[in-house]
């Protein structure tokens, strides 16, 4: 999308300052907002739904991002989905 965080925040901050929801009524008002993110932050990662499992070069490709992100010192923990049922189609 971008070569820098700075470039797509900016993007994001233009499409949100023009106030779309002035003229569609499907658009959330929720003006932008500057935020301060901690230091540290924690990462939830969804490597197999239990239905569909990842073809190995996805699972490696998700290990790899999963060690990255502990690398910089953030937290990751490994989310599972509630799953009632599985229709059978």
């Amino acid at each position: 999308m971008s070569a820098d965080i700075t470039a797509l925040e900016l993007f994001a901050k233009s499409i949100v300052d023009s106030e779309g929801w002035l003229s569609d009524p499907n658009i959330v008002p929720i003006p932008w907002r500057d935020i301060q993110l901690p230091q540290k932050l924690c990462f939830g990662i969804l490597v197999d739904d239990g239905i569909v499992k990842p073809l190995p070069p996805v699972t490696k490709a998700l290990e790899r991002t999963r060690r990255a992100i502990e690398a910089a010192g953030h937290t990751v923990i490994e989310y599972k989905p509630y799953v009632s049922s599985v229709s059978s189609c």
